[in-house]
């Protein structure tokens, strides 16, 4: 059996030259006029990290928010929501949130599919749940994500849940946003949405959403101090 000799790879040469090229990179940034991804950035113990923002309170360059608390309805358990974006304008997208009202106990989830067509199948790209005991109306977030949206494609933004809820919608066909526009709305799937989806009508409802954004540049300076959060909490 081989011996294999154990690297500290936190002082390695090409951990530290990665580490160089990711400041660099985000100093390149800024310069650019890309000030949304310094906000991510702090400095800890003298290296750049990721700054680990609380749900609700991410910082970003661009804060969208489609339909309004005009309509209503209380939905019980195993319902998903969502809204379908044209994308006209690359962005990341850094924090999704629906604006809801409950008090009990229950799974979110939030979820992005993707698809090249505005009706058709659709296929998830991110997923992220959480346990949360619902403090009243409020807009209820999926924290800290990074996913790219990119020009041409179509995205359904959505959200299900397990136990009971009321949501928030405005009706209409379409509602601009500062990265294209939400099409149309998605109203026919259940919780748990699985890895594909079929969307083929307009749900003429535009459901209350708020979705931070950043320019895609961020997306690479983004990953890069991720890895080495990660890193540096695996030393630890």
């Amino acid at each position: 059996m081989e011996n294999y000799k154990k690297i500290n790879i936190q002082n390695s040469g090409a951990y530290k030259l990665w580490a160089t090229l990711m400041v660099l990179l985000t100093l390149g940034l800024l310069l650019m006029g890309n000030q949304a991804c310094a906000s991510y950035i702090a400095t800890i113990d003298g290296q750049q990290t990721l700054l680990e923002e609380s749900p609700g309170n991410i910082q970003s360059d661009y804060l969208d928010i489609v339909g309004d608390t005009s309509n209503s309805s209380y939905e019980n358990p195993w319902t998903a929501k969502g809204n379908a974006f044209r994308i006209d304008t690359g962005r990341t997208l850094v924090e999704q949130e629906f604006y809801l009202d409950f008090r009990t106990a229950q799974t979110l989830s939030f979820y992005v599919y993707e698809s090249p067509v505005e009706f058709g199948t659709y296929n998830q790209i991110h997923k992220n749940s959480y346990a949360v005991t619902g403090h009243g109306e409020d807009w209820y977030s999926s924290g800290l994500i990074n996913v790219s949206l990119d020009v041409g494609k179509y995205y359904i933004l959505a959200l299900s849940w397990n136990g009971s809820l009321k949501y928030f919608y405005d009706t209409g066909d379409s509602q601009a946003v500062s990265f294209g526009s939400q099409v149309h709305g998605y109203a026919t799937g259940y919780d748990p949405l699985g890895p594909a989806i079929s969307s083929t009508v307009n749900d003429v409802a535009i459901y209350h959403q708020r979705l931070s954004t950043v320019p895609e540049p961020c997306t690479i300076a983004l990953l890069g101090l991720g890895g080495l959060a990660l890193i540096r909490r695996k030393r630890r």
